[in-house]
């Protein structure tokens, strides 16, 4: 949550966001128009930094005693395929409440990022980081 939201920040409200499009600008998505390019722009980069972030987490300390199957690099993509459905939710929320609404996009953030990390974890601990059936030797 802490990494989507201070990646939102930067991306959306600090000065290193000038580099985006300006807020309340337009942007026409071919089906629908969305009222706030950055918005759309900020959501997306701060959740995929945020699942990065995840990533590396769980692969090197919460799931670091279960045997990763496979190159790391595929681990990653397949985690970030799996967390394509969790990712849109945040992204989802932040943009229909914040863009269509006029709730906060912080406010927004925090009901979309709470809904994807339940989905998310549950799809972690199942699929890509599996409970190994052989029982491991305790560690010293």
């Amino acid at each position: 949550f802490a990494v989507n939201y201070v990646a939102f920040y930067i991306l959306y409200d600090s000065p290193i966001a000038t580099v985006l499009p300006g807020k309340d600008s337009g942007v026409n998505l071919g089906v629908v128009t969305h009222l706030d390019s950055r918005l759309l722009i900020a959501s997306i980069l701060a959740v995929e930094t945020a699942i990065a972030f995840k990533f590396f987490v769980h692969e090197r300390w919460t799931f670091r005693h279960e045997p990763g199957t496979g190159w790391i690099g595929g681990r990653f993509v397949h985690f970030n395929v799996s967390s394509a459905l969790a990712a849109a939710i945040p992204i989802a929320t932040i943009n229909v409440l914040s863009a269509a609404m006029g709730v906060s996009p912080y406010a927004a953030i925090f009901a979309g990022v709470m809904i994807g990390f339940a989905l998310n974890w549950l799809w972690s601990a199942h699929l890509i980081w599996p409970r190994s059936e052989v029982p491991r030797e305790p560690s010293a």
